[in-house]
């Protein structure tokens, strides 16, 4: 396996933000250039290649020989991107469920219950420009297929069948054992009674995001030059008013 890519590194002009995904075959990373947001995959198994059907995806090798396929995320969804790695991750992952559920919670307030139209499917979850997951709604080609409805029929559904969907994709998405906190909030998230469940999709959004490692945060840029020579002037004038101070003090004594 390729050593992991730290965050803030630059591939190509291609500026790494976080680590999505990784496998034996390629590890996935979260990127941007220019201000817009791609999938970095780091390719390892010399014969694959991820089944891109953007004719958007650039295709490069790096300094190191390494061989790397750049895919906008945009119309990306979940199922491609879970596709290419053996394993996602839950820091990165997670608070992408978080803020999907935090959305579909907003159409919870308005009275909208999504399962009665179209089934939360992996399917129809897409990211958008800004690598964050949103649910298509409407018509859609996309086969029913990944999806996870819950125990109740479709005209006994309420937004806690909609949190059932939520959490049972995200289960299904991780696959591996993860934290105890986001086990027990998946838990009770797909409970087969939906009197048990988080009572709509903006509550269970609230208590995944605080069962969730925390996300990393954002590189700060570098301030310029001159902001240090201000910082710098601003110091030595509150040390010499210090020191004059202590003169001043010390005459007065006297």
């Amino acid at each position: 396996m390729a050593q992991l890519i730290k965050p803030g590194y630059s591939i190509n002009n291609f500026k790494i933000i976080e680590l999505a995904g990784d496998g034996t075959q390629s590890n996935v990373y979260l990127a941007e250039r220019e201000g817009k947001s791609y999938w970095l995959v780091q390719i390892e198994a010399p014969t694959w290649e991820p089944n891109v059907g953007s004719l958007l995806a650039e295709r490069f090798v790096d300094k190191d020989g390494g061989k790397w396929v750049a895919i906008p995320t945009s119309g990306t969804n979940i199922v491609n991107l879970a596709a290419w790695v053996d394993r996602l991750e839950l820091r990165f992952i997670g608070w992408r469920w978080a803020r999907l559920a935090s959305g579909v919670g907003f159409t919870h307030r308005k009275g909208a219950v999504l399962q009665r139209a179209h089934l939360l499917s992996l399917a129809r979850l897409v990211f958008n420009t800004d690598g964050e997951l949103l649910f298509l709604q409407g018509a859609s080609d996309a086969p029913e297929a990944y999806s996870f409805a819950p125990p109740e029929s479709v005209e006994q559904s309420t937004s806690a069948s909609d949190v059932y969907a939520l959490g049972a994709s995200l289960k299904a998405i991780l696959g591996e054992p993860v934290p105890g906190g986001v086990q027990t909030v998946l838990r009770r998230a797909t409970d087969p009674d939906p009197k048990k469940r988080y009572a709509d999709a903006a509550e269970f959004s609230h208590e995944l995001a605080l069962a969730l490692p925390k996300p990393p945060k954002p590189a700060r840029p570098p301030l310029p030059r001159w902001a240090y020579w201000v910082m710098a002037a601003i110091v030595i004038m509150l040390v010499a008013y210090v020191v004059l101070g202590i003169e001043l003090a010390a005459v007065f004594i006297k």
